[in-house]
């Protein structure tokens, strides 16, 4: 058995590693004391470091993948809760607006219930006031026709009397005035008898009738009749009877035939006076947007949310006072009682009753601004012709003319104590 052989001086101790079990067999087996030549291999260190930096690179690219799914989640996840955050208001403000119009239906049927209970009340009360309205027609046409009678018998006796009594005078004077032995003192007292008689007629005309006209008519009659008997002792009573002319003539005339006729016209078109036309039951808002209006993708959504939730409710402010609307019965009441106001006007207007004649048209021009259309062309002009007329003053102040027949009958006493 040989001995080891020592390590050649060209093999270092780093090499002894790298020589394979095989080598080391197929020595041993040979015998042979001559070390066999040894293979040069390649260096496997660039391999491995290709391999790591592949390795590190599909790391790297993998980290970035998953970062950006990551960051994509994480956006869609915002993204849905903030739609989430929208759609719990959007159900807060649905239930807010669901409890308001709760409120508001309890607070319509709550009204419903008043105004039924008022329409009741009301229709009461105009079935009372038609009564009373009945009654107080019949009986205001029954006066009223009695008045024009007893009025109109002794307007016209009275205008008989005024246009004949200058005839029969006349026919009088020329009686006396050919016969024999008259004396000018008879000729004077008959003269101042038809003076005084023209005198009375001016006061008779102005406290029945109210007419100017006729009036001032008789005074210059009496004026011509003191002016025939030419007697200073009568210039004080011509003097008066100038006075009274001139206060004449400064009133102004009033046309009550023409006014009761205008009147009458308008009365007869109470029937043809349209009513406000009821409201709308809907009123909408804003004009809704389109889809091609709204923002594409989530925003499109939540404005048609947005929409779709303030259309529930819609509110109008309006500060105009609303006209409640009538029943046809409550109509015809209308139309009767505002007829009835223009029918009183003409009464008063007849009888010379300044402050119930303007207060029935000003009644009547309340209830056409209260209750019918004032756009209306007709409602218009009736309601200016009414407004018209109640400017009109119906009875002027008139002046006191007796002041004349006081002075005359106060010179014919004078004149019989002379005798």
């Amino acid at each position: 058995m040989s001995e080891p052989r020592p390590p050649d001086e060209h093999n270092s101790a780093t090499d002894a590693p790298a020589q394979t079990d095989a080598d080391a067999d197929a020595g041993a087996r040979a015998g042979d004391d001559t070390p066999a030549p040894r293979e040069r291999r390649p260096r496997r260190g660039g391999f491995t470091a290709a391999l790591a930096l592949l390795i590190a690179l599909a790391a790297l690219g993998l980290a970035a993948v998953t970062w950006w799914q990551q960051e994509r989640v994480a956006a869609q996840f915002a993204e849905l809760r903030s739609g989430e955050e929208v759609a719990r208001e959007a159900l807060e403000i649905t239930g807010s607006n669901r409890r308001r119009l709760e409120a508001l239906r309890t607070d319509v049927d709550g009204l419903r219930e008043q105004g039924e209970a008022r329409r009741r009340a009301f229709t009461a009360l105009e079935e009372n006031v038609s009564r009373e309205t009945a009654r107080l027609r019949e009986t205001t046409e029954r006066e009223l026709g009695l008045l024009r009678e007893v009025t109109g018998r002794d307007v016209q006796r009275l205008r008989e009397d005024l246009e004949q009594w200058p005839v029969r005078l006349a026919d009088l004077e020329d009686s006396v005035a050919s016969l024999r032995g008259v004396s000018d003192d008879a000729r004077r007292r008959w003269l101042r008898a038809e003076a005084e008689y023209f005198l009375n007629i001016a006061n008779t005309e102005l406290a029945l009738t109210a007419d100017v006209e006729r009036a001032v008519r008789a005074l210059e009659l009496a004026d011509s009749r003191l002016r025939q008997i030419d007697e200073p002792a009568l210039a004080p009573v011509r003097a008066e009877i100038a006075r009274e002319l001139t206060q004449l003539a400064a009133v102004p005339r009033v046309d009550r035939a023409g006014i009761s006729l205008r009147l009458a016209s308008l009365a007869e078109r109470v029937d043809e006076l349209p009513l406000p036309q009821p409201a709308p039951g809907v009123f909408t808002g804003e004009r809704p947007l389109s889809p091609d209006e709204a923002e594409p993708g989530m925003e499109r959504a939540l404005a048609a949310l947005r929409q779709a939730l303030s259309g529930m409710l819609s509110v109008r402010r309006d500060d105009a006072p609303l006209t409640p609307q009538l029943a046809p019965a409550e109509v015809f009441f209308l139309r009767r009682n505002l007829e009835l106001q223009i029918e009183n006007a003409r009464l008063a207007l007849l009888q010379r009753e300044r402050a119930l004649y303007r207060d029935h048209l000003q009644s009547a021009v309340r209830w056409l601004d209260a209750w019918f259309d004032p756009e209306d062309p007709a409602v218009a002009s009736v309601q200016a012709a009414l407004e018209e007329l109640a400017g009109v003053d119906v009875a002027p102040s008139l002046p006191n003319v007796d002041g004349s027949l006081r002075r005359l009958r106060e010179s014919a006493r004078l004149r019989e104590r002379e005798g």
